[in-house]
């Protein structure tokens, strides 16, 4: 186990500010910093979700202790991010159609649509692949593109969870950057906050 991938990656979940791992070939302790914004639960969820699909390692829930610091932004807000301003899925024969409606931290709203087949990975994958179309215009702007690398379902505590691997490249530059969250009700809106959880930070 590799400590500082390990806490590099999980520092990239939505809301986690901070890491510690403590272990040599597998986790003992995993020690959270993470902002208010969603319930401790969730946050260790997000954690084990990312260790079993992006490091292979499984993660017992009770090694992982989560404090919760609120650090508003100077301005006395916190920082804006894109989110989801409305998910649309219409079924078909085989096939379903996904469209994603984003909201940008300056109030406008973007969207992107796409088919994909009538299985849950592949509903999970049109979502993202709608989204980064959504993306485009703050995409275009950095000359920056995005594909999807990976898209996988992990079993956690009985809950399933989608981890999300992207690739951003940007000024010549490649990086993978790696996403999760939680299913609450749909693979797709679950696919499209891991990937906004593995984007915002590069993109605001």
């Amino acid at each position: 186990m590799n400590r500082a991938e390990l806490e590099a990656g999980l520092k990239r979940i939505s809301g986690i500010t901070g890491v510690r791992v403590v272990g040599e070939d597998q986790p003992t302790e995993i020690h959270v910093v993470a902002s208010p914004e969603r319930s401790p639960k969730q946050v260790v969820r997000d954690v084990q979700s990312l260790a079993a699909a992006g490091f292979g390692l499984s993660i017992d829930h009770r090694i992982v202790s989560v404090v919760q610091v609120d650090e508003p932004a100077s301005n006395g807000h916190r920082p804006s991010r894109i989110l989801i301003e409305r998910i649309e899925v219409s079924k078909g024969p085989g096939s379903e159609w996904v469209k994603v409606m984003l909201r940008h931290p300056s109030g406008e709203v973007s969207e992107g649509s796409c088919t994909g087949g009538g299985s849950r990975p592949s509903r999970g994958k049109a979502a993202v692949i709608a989204t980064l179309r959504a993306l485009d215009p703050v995409l275009s702007e950095r000359r920056a593109t995005v594909d999807l690398e990976s898209l996988s379902l992990q079993s956690v505590d009985a809950q399933d969870a989608v981890c999300v691997r992207a690739a951003f490249y940007e000024d010549g530059v490649a990086l993978s950057l790696i996403g999760s969250a939680t299913i609450e009700d749909d693979i797709a809106s679950a696919a499209i906050k891991a990937l906004l959880q593995a984007l915002n930070r590069k993109l605001l």
